[in-house]
């Protein structure tokens, strides 16, 4: 562009300095027919103007430059209109697209994807104040839960975003082996597969890990998720663990989709009289009102009606300071607050010979 524009001056330059000498010549020929004084003077003031002198002849040829120079320069400007107007249209003709990402900010996980994973908990009790969380600030299992699920950045939001889930609760210095919660987790699949089933097919705690312990629950391994097991055990103190993991359904829900729940007291057997505490455990199984083997939480609690599925009481094969030790096994679909231990208590006096073996609802 720069060099046609350099042309186009000099072109110009050169068609103006044949005008002038056109102009010269057609002086010179007015000057042949003209005669006197008065010719003589335009031809002076000519020369004055000009500086020089041309013949008819070379007049001609300057003229005929001339043409030839003002048609190359009409030329030479049709053809840079054109070049612009092609130079104009190039930004449409290449116009290029740029998708801008939306900003995240540090910490944002909303844009990760999500699954709705149950998790198998193990925990000693000893140095916790229960299970659940409340508005006190003493130390709890969900508390030390979701202060590792902060720190490895597996949850987004709160609790209720999460949609978390718990099976239970457990009281002050109660040990869990197998106590389950379910909520959203981040995960490595793009397009994690959310949706809702029916209750009997939902998959309750079946844990998914690679640790030789939880094998028996699943042999189907996923090597493509996050080591949920691995990464929160690193970030957990180390009376909690987790043991497993598994993929759930939206609907499920840790509480309510649960098949039942099972309680384990360990007692010494000191002379009890460990027969009579069989037989009276058998008055609790089945579907009871147990308003009267509970702390009562009328605030929250409208129906008393529980179902226990089984009450074993069987030794352990272990002694302690000469002393045996025995077990309570109580497995039923839901409790009451402190259901069990009331149970426990009387179960005891009965072995005490302190109550009767016949349990009155």
């Amino acid at each position: 562009m720069f060099y046609a524009t350099q042309v186009l001056k000099s072109q110009n330059t050169a068609f103006q300095e044949s005008l002038c000498d056109f102009e010269k010549s057609r002086v010179v020929q007015l000057i042949t027919k003209q005669e006197g004084t008065a010719a003589y003077d335009n031809l002076t003031t000519c020369q004055k103007s000009c500086g020089i002198t041309t013949s008819e002849n070379h007049a001609t040829e300057i003229l005929s430059e001339a043409k030839e120079a003002q048609s190359i320069l009409q030329s030479t400007q049709t053809q840079i209109v054109e070049s612009e107007q092609v130079i104009s249209l190039l930004p449409e003709m290449f116009e290029t697209h740029t998708i801008s990402k939306p900003k995240v900010q540090k910490g944002d996980l909303s844009h990760y994807s999500r699954r709705h994973v149950a998790l198998k908990i193990l925990y000693l009790g000893a140095r916790f104040h229960g299970f659940a969380s409340d508005a006190s600030a003493q130390r709890t299992v969900e508390l030390e839960l979701f202060r590792a699920l902060e720190k490895t950045r597996l949850v987004t939001g709160g609790r209720l975003e999460a949609k978390y889930t718990r099976c239970g609760r457990t009281d002050k210095g109660v040990s869990a082996n197998g106590q389950v919660v379910a909520l959203l987790l981040r995960s490595c699949q793009k397009h994690p597969n959310l949706v809702n089933v029916s209750e009997g097919e939902d998959r309750v705690a079946a844990a998914i890990s690679s640790r030789f312990e939880e094998l028996q629950f699943s042999q189907a391994i996923d090597y493509e998720e996050i080591d949920y097991v691995g990464v929160l055990n690193r970030a957990l103190p180390p009376d909690i663990r987790i043991l497993g993991w598994c993929y759930v359904p939206l609907n499920f829900h840790a509480r309510f989709s649960c098949l039942s729940r099972e309680y384990n007291y360990f007692f010494v057997n000191d002379g009890l009289d460990i027969e009579a505490m069989k037989h009276a455990a058998k008055f609790f199984c089945g579907e009871h009102d147990f308003r009267n083997f509970c702390r009562m939480d009328a605030d929250n609690v409208r129906n008393f009606r529980r179902e226990i599925l089984a009450f074993e009481i069987f030794p352990c094969l272990d002694v302690w300071e000469g002393f045996e030790l025995w077990m309570f096994r109580v497995e039923g679909t839901a409790f009451l607050w402190h259901q069990v231990r009331c149970m426990v208590a009387v179960l005891l006096l009965v072995g005490q010979k302190r109550e009767n073996e016949s349990v009155y609802f």
